[in-house]
């Protein structure tokens, strides 16, 4: 599978039962453990918290929205760069597919995501040769 599979998390409602959870195709890949940490590896600075900005308002604005900063590919490559780094399980489905992955990130991707996602994905793919089990 060359294309990125499309992840989803839930941190905004604290009663659904996949709560802190990221998932894809309806199964949960990886529990979050600090919400803070995730959501700094999406961008989201504590300067945001204390100037009044939630989380999620943030990933709308970044991500979501129409004409928003940048694109949700970006945000799905971050999600994968937070995995990388924070599940051995994701790691042992998807690492032998990260490659693949960047390649596709590189083709068609809107001109201002493409430092973003390239440089990510390159970022992923070498750690990933160099420490294969880390994560």
């Amino acid at each position: 599978m060359n294309k990125i599979p499309r992840f989803t998390y839930n941190c905004s409602n604290p009663y659904h039962n996949r709560y802190r959870c990221i998932e894809s195709d309806g199964e949960i890949i990886h529990h979050i453990a600090d919400i803070e940490i995730f959501y700094e590896a999406l961008g989201y600075k504590k300067e945001m918290r204390h100037a009044g900005v939630l989380p999620e308002e943030f990933v709308w604005e970044e991500y979501t929205q129409k004409n928003g900063v940048t694109s949700d590919k970006c945000l799905q490559v971050k999600i994968v760069d937070y995995l990388r780094a924070h599940s051995k399980a994701f790691i042992k489905r998807y690492g032998d597919q990260l490659s693949a992955w960047m390649t596709h990130c590189q083709e068609g991707i809107a001109e201002e995501c493409r430092d973003c996602c390239v440089q990510r994905m390159l970022l992923v793919a070498s750690m990933q040769e160099e420490n294969p089990t880390q994560g």
